[in-house]
């Protein structure tokens, strides 16, 4: 009975180590409906549909699908950004970030249909980032940009509008600057040369994520983004409950100070 206990208590030391992904409380909110124009559904497992409405939580594993004529802004807790236009759906697989560790921070999203526009936030900000989205014709990778990605002319585009974003897919590579952009023929398995996209196709590309009826909209967004400091500190516990608060109990960083910033000097004065 001796030689049990010793190798109990190594088992249930290993069952009770933590780790990034495994310790996270996965039902808190990691973002928001801040605005919405139409109709936009969650979809369960099973195929139900329910409502979403403005100010509506956003969890992991959410899978959110835009109606006809319809577009959705969703705002994570690190400030990303994502507009999803009509008949588009959006799965989130993957939301690890923590405010004052950037090397933990990582994120995985699938947009099969549809078309988006992306503006990045804290989460890409890291030497490597660790953001892809999935999509129907390949898989983006996220350098600290904005762009817009999905159907236009029979074919799929990836425009660029500040930035640098890696398009990944069986053709091999693209590495897409801020200004310009690359589009792949409905009939063709690669795509076209990098270029600057005329100003019409442009247009027509970012009309179908562009709030017509909101108003007000970047006032909301400035607002929701002043909730999110407060947010993403209070929630840093429920994600990695293992890891000790670097800040003082009630210390609520300046909004416009970046996470990796603010704890750097912090830790200067100690």
């Amino acid at each position: 009975m001796r030689a049990f206990w010793p190798a109990l208590t190594i088992l249930m030391l290993f069952v009770l180590l933590p780790d990034s992904a495994g310790a996270q409380d996965k039902h808190y909110p990691i973002g928001q409906v801040a605005a919405l124009e139409g109709q936009a559904y969650y979809v369960s497992p099973d195929k139900k549909k329910n409502k979403i409405r403005v100010s509506d939580p956003i969890y992991l594993n959410s899978v959110v699908q835009t109606a006809a004529d319809s577009k959705i802004l969703i705002i994570f807790i690190d400030d990303t950004q994502i507009i999803l236009a009509e008949n588009t759906e959006l799965l989130i697989d993957k939301y690890i970030f923590d405010p004052y560790d950037p090397d933990e921070n990582e994120a995985d999203f699938s947009i099969i249909e549809g078309s988006f526009h992306w503006f990045s936030g804290m989460i890409s900000k890291r030497e490597r980032p660790k953001v892809k989205i999935k999509t129907a014709v390949g898989s983006i990778g996220i350098r600290g940009t904005k762009f817009w990605a999905g159907r236009i002319d029979g074919g799929y585009g990836v425009l660029v509008t500040e930035g640098l974003v890696g398009f990944n897919g069986s053709w091999g590579t693209a590495e897409i600057p801020g200004g310009k952009g690359v589009f792949i023929p409905g009939s063709a398995k690669i795509p076209d040369e990098i270029k600057i996209w005329p100003k019409v196709k442009k247009d027509r590309a970012l009309i179908t994520t562009t709030f017509t009826q909101t108003r007000n909209l970047e006032q909301q967004i400035k607002q929701l983004r002043k909730e999110n400091v407060t947010k993403r500190h209070d929630y840093r516990g429920k994600m990695f409950p293992y890891k000790q608060n670097p800040y003082p109990p009630g210390y609520r960083p300046d909004p416009d100070d970046f996470f990796s910033e603010e704890f750097q000097e912090l830790r200067d004065r100690q």
